[in-house]
């Protein structure tokens, strides 16, 4: 009896062993990952098309490789769809190489990035887009199809919370006294979506120019990220609404500035009436 527990001990050490060895990557797949913003308002589209990567070691040191990610050749047609769905349009896109990226794990010296210049017909807010491509040497296709955001419609206002419209014009988020936190005021901005907008991204842009020991004077900006916000439905005609604290704008600013570099070198900062630009950007479900 005391033989037998002792081998079906042993039997079960040995199972348990070959069962953790095992292979930690899957046999590789060609994926592609597409991303690209069709936007009316631009003469040139530009669309990254990649394709997935796997390695037997770190993947963060094959991510920077560009022929782990990139394909060799493919064909990109980007066609138009009328509002009855009869295709009316295809253009191809070209590939080109841009250099002086931001640093990042990714595309260490350039990145390959396909472009459509001046198409036969300006992108069409009330049409439909469909990108295809073709990978002739991995037999493989695939496709994504979008509409555009429709700008009619799409107004934008902001009103103070201190006091009536009527009295009030432009961007103000303080007094000239700042003795308390009385003196701040905060700003409600206000839109109307879009048709086929879903997404909105909005941006504080603060334009200044500084001057500098020497003399010279640098025109500068600085961009305040306020968030987004999404709409109930794509439909349009929704007021939206994104609401700024005035304190929060100084604070803002001093984030920005406290770890300038040439801070030594300013004298002044100054601005003039047209120092505060707001930036909203709409995006589409798809």
């Amino acid at each position: 009896m005391k033989r037998y527990l002792f081998s079906l001990t042993l039997i079960v050490s040995l199972f348990c062993s070959c069962e953790t060895d095992f292979e930690l990557n899957a046999p590789y797949q060609t994926i592609p990952v597409v991303y690209g913003l069709l936007n009316q308002d631009l003469d040139t589209q530009i669309v990254k098309i990649n394709k997935s990567f796997l390695g037997n070691t770190n993947n963060v040191n094959f991510a920077a490789i560009n022929d782990c990610t990139q394909f060799d050749y493919l064909i990109a047609l980007l066609d138009e769809y009328n509002s009855i769905g009869d295709v009316i349009g295809t253009d191809t896109f070209r590939e080109m190489y841009v250099h002086n990226i931001d640093a990042g794990i990714f595309y260490q010296d350039s990145q390959k990035v396909y472009f459509l210049s001046n198409p036969s017909n300006p992108l069409n807010s009330e049409h439909e887009y469909q990108l295809r491509v073709n990978v002739p040497d991995k037999d493989l296709n695939f496709e994504a199809r979008t509409s555009l955001v429709n700008p009619d419609g799409y107004t934008f206002r902001f009103e103070p919370f201190f006091m009536s419209s009527m009295y009030w014009a432009g961007y103000n988020c303080a007094d000239k006294d700042l003795g308390t936190d009385d003196e701040y005021y905060s700003t409600d901005i206000k839109w109307y979506s879009a048709e086929n907008g879903r997404r909105y991204e909005v941006l504080l842009r603060f334009k200044f120019n500084e001057h500098k020991v020497d003399g010279s004077v640098e025109s500068r900006y600085i961009d305040w990220n306020l968030g987004h916000k999404l709409s109930y439905t794509d439909d349009g005609n929704q007021l939206m609404n994104k609401l700024i604290r005035g304190n929060s704008f100084f604070e803002m600013v001093n984030s920005k500035l406290i770890n300038y570099d040439q801070e030594p070198h300013i004298v002044k900062r100054t601005f003039d009436s047209t120092a505060i630009e707001f930036i909203i950007t709409a995006g589409n479900e798809t």
